[in-house]
């Protein structure tokens, strides 16, 4: 999450051309042909990096390696409000053994490293002890009772077990800041970010809180952005996140008049992002999504 990710990806961007050619959608709820619940927990991973909305046309990114910067090694995500249980930088392609109180889970890590499990069969609650092993390395972490509970303006608000520490943090295209927040003699916690650090709280900010534990692994929480999509003319993409959790998304394409020129459909992941890589279809300027 240190700058001198941002400014790497940043580079990249340019260097492909990326940067030319974007251009940015109006945030909006889910259409009407969307069905499912929304997804509100993780950002997108995309190569070590989360990626979320900001405004102008941008994008805020981090190293995904969460409050505390470098990459710290095989690290544990719980999201307690989502029932989800996620890792970066753990073996590739390699079985991953969940844990949770004593019962045991399993999936698989991905070409990154990274692996996402969501309850159903279980659920994520303060207290509770989940381990995790990939035939390597074992790393545990007892969930706290951390919870964002609301984005009030510029103020970030939530509880925690009293007295104790946490880390606010706010992405987006130009800036990562986290802010060492301590709960009061209640539990309860607020920061405003506009008075702290005189950051304005806007459309596509991604705004999160993490109690970690000594060796990274954390209990997380989010308030991410409404759905969104952007648009890469150049290379006829259509790039979504925050919509239907692994569902099929319907994308229309409308000229100048208002004439459907292409429909077409992608699937959403675990996150509620999709992509159009693999279905290129011509996009000009003056058209609509």
């Amino acid at each position: 999450m240190k700058n001198k990710w941002v400014l790497l990806f940043v580079l990249a961007l340019m260097l492909v051309g990326f940067g030319a050619d974007f251009i940015q959608e109006t945030y909006a709820e889910p259409s009407k042909e969307i069905t499912g619940s929304t997804f509100t927990g993780c950002p997108m991973l995309l190569g070590g990096y989360s990626v979320t909305s900001g405004e102008n046309g941008v994008q805020p990114m981090d190293n995904g390696g969460g409050p505390g910067g470098e990459d710290p090694g095989p690290v544990l995500r719980v999201v307690p409000a989502e029932d989800f249980i996620y890792g970066q930088y753990w073996d590739v392609n390699a079985e991953i053994e969940v844990t949770v109180d004593d019962v045991e889970y399993y999936t698989e890590s991905n070409d990154w490293g990274y692996f996402y499990l969501r309850g159903g069969e279980f659920s994520v609650e303060a207290g509770q002890l989940v381990t995790v092993f990939d035939g390597e390395t074992t790393k545990d972490h007892t969930v706290t009772d951390l919870e964002l509970t609301e984005v009030d303006g510029n103020t970030v608000r939530g509880t925690a077990e009293a007295n104790t520490d946490l880390v606010v943090f706010v992405n987006d295209w130009f800036q990562h800041i986290e802010l060492d927040v301590e709960a009061d003699g209640v539990g309860d916690w607020e920061v405003d970010l506009m008075d702290e650090e005189g950051y304005d709280i806007h459309d596509g900010t991604f705004v999160g809180a993490a109690q970690e534990d000594e060796d990274s692994d954390g209990t997380y929480a989010f308030k991410p952005p409404a759905p969104y999509f952007n648009v890469y003319p150049r290379y006829g993409i259509v790039w979504g996140m925050y919509w239907s959790v692994k569902d099929t998304i319907s994308v229309k394409i409308l000229d100048e008049d208002n004439q459907e020129v292409a429909s077409f459909y992608a699937s959403s992941n675990e996150w509620g992002h999709f992509n159009t890589w693999d279905q290129v279809k011509e996009i000009k300027p003056g058209y609509t999504r």
